[in-house]
């Protein structure tokens, strides 16, 4: 059975009352929102809101917040914390990029992504990028570019609050593969020209921020 959480008019709403002001786009104006229950480890979020004809329409989307956190994140994003890290390390030794293959069940394919992981409660985003590099690659993390990445990103608006901090760095070790039963893939470390294959090619899916990445990589290696 769902459960109404939060009813309420945007005159009257705590959405409003801990920002100081009506989180709005245009004439768009959040109304209130509505726990759906949760499947599995995601929460389900209705959205009510006045478009810009005043007409109410309903936004679904699903979240690993409660509802607390998930009303707090709608309107206070200076102090957002992203939900997970990627790590976007070049391996010392060698001067590649350190990326994974996976099996994803999600897509029914092998993908080209990079190692990270959730943000357990009490770390920092430096602390979760260590662990998480040693975790699934078997390398160390030796430095971290703080002036870049390092913020909370969005990983899929139109589905999800979802957000992912990317950490930059430098890395060393002898890489291994992922050993979890729930994870098979192995560790590779490209060279700009496998980039560039990679992308030529088409033989792996990627999301786009990894795309992106890759195509940063190619351009700064070129014309640095």
């Amino acid at each position: 059975m769902y459960k109404v959480i939060i009813m309420i008019t945007i005159e009257k709403s705590s959405l409003v009352r801990n920002s100081g002001r009506v989180k709005a786009m245009g004439n768009i104006k959040i109304l209130e929102v509505i726990d759906k229950g949760s499947e599995g480890v995601l929460n389900i979020y209705d959205i009510k809101y006045l478009n810009k004809s005043g007409k109410e329409m309903v936004w679904n989307l699903f979240s690993r917040k409660d509802t607390i956190q998930f009303e707090r994140d709608l309107v206070d994003k200076e102090n957002l914390i992203a939900d997970g890290i990627i790590i976007c390390s070049i391996h010392k030794d060698t001067g590649k990029l350190v990326v994974l293959e996976e099996y994803r069940v999600a897509v029914n394919s092998k993908i080209i992504a990079f190692p990270g992981g959730l943000v357990k409660e009490g770390e920092t985003y430096e602390d979760t990028a260590i662990r998480e590099l040693k975790e699934e690659t078997n390398l160390d993390l030796l430095y971290i570019d703080k002036k870049i990445g390092m913020r909370p990103t969005y990983s899929a608006i139109g589905i999800t609050d979802e957000t992912v901090a990317i950490v930059y760095g430098e890395c060393t070790g002898v890489p291994k593969d992922m050993q979890e039963d729930n994870e098979q893939g192995k560790v590779l470390l490209l060279s700009i020209d496998d980039v560039e294959q990679i992308l030529k090619r088409g033989e792996y899916q990627l999301c786009s921020r990894t795309e992106l990445i890759f195509e940063n990589f190619i351009l700064r290696k070129k014309y640095n």
